[in-house]
């Protein structure tokens, strides 16, 4: 009986929980003075929760919460957002691409333009289950309004993220691309983060009588 439960057990292309643990390298440029840009590459290593839940089969919740260190400085990170799928099929060889709308906020000093920020941002997110110990997934972060730059700095983030896991662990890449404008005279200033991941991770068996 216990043997054809798990043969039988479907599993949700949407629904997961990650543990992260993360090495990365950011380089590009801050402001100096008024006005200046001063290279710099900086090593970074963070922990991150994320999970998806659909609450039915239109809508859900998407969280991520961070906290990362480099050199002296630490950061912290919370991220919320309301999940829509366009497409969602279980089971084996399942798929689903969802999309989602939410707010953000972060503190601390890993990144040179920021103290306290908040920001709504956007995202986008690809899974395919080839089986149900198996998956394959990509997102696309999108935070196009920064609301809490100092110094009338304004910031464009772009984070993209490619993964894979296998039973109970995932590993994968992210890529972090920030474009910062500002100073006196104004001018643009780049951040290129490439980093690596391990993690824990769960899928969800979905509840029919709910979806």
């Amino acid at each position: 009986m216990a043997a054809g439960a798990v043969a039988d057990r479907v599993v949700s292309s949407a629904e997961r929980v990650e543990l992260r643990g993360g090495l990365s390298i950011a380089r590009g440029t801050e402001l100096v003075g008024f006005g200046s840009r001063d290279p710099y590459v900086l090593p970074e290593t963070w922990a991150e929760l994320a999970l998806t839940v659909l609450a039915t089969r239109r809508v859900g919740i998407d969280l991520q919460g961070m906290y990362g260190a480099s050199q002296n400085d630490e950061m912290g990170r919370f991220e919320v957002a309301a999940i829509f799928p366009l497409v969602e099929r279980d089971d084996p060889r399942g798929y689903s691409l969802l999309v989602g709308a939410g707010l953000g906020g972060s503190f601390g000093g890993r990144l040179w333009w920021e103290e306290v920020r908040g920001y709504p941002y956007t995202l986008a997110r690809f899974t395919y289950l080839p089986s149900r110990e198996t998956s394959i997934y990509a997102t696309w972060t999108c935070a196009p309004v920064d609301t809490g730059i100092v110094d009338r700095l304004h910031a464009f983030e772009n984070r993209f993220e490619l993964a894979g896991s296998v039973g109970f662990f995932s590993a994968g890449a992210r890529v972090a691309l920030t474009s910062v404008s500002g100073g006196d005279p104004r001018r643009t200033y780049g951040d290129l983060e490439v980093g690596f991941f391990v993690a824990l991770h769960v899928t969800f068996t979905p509840l029919r009588s709910t979806r």
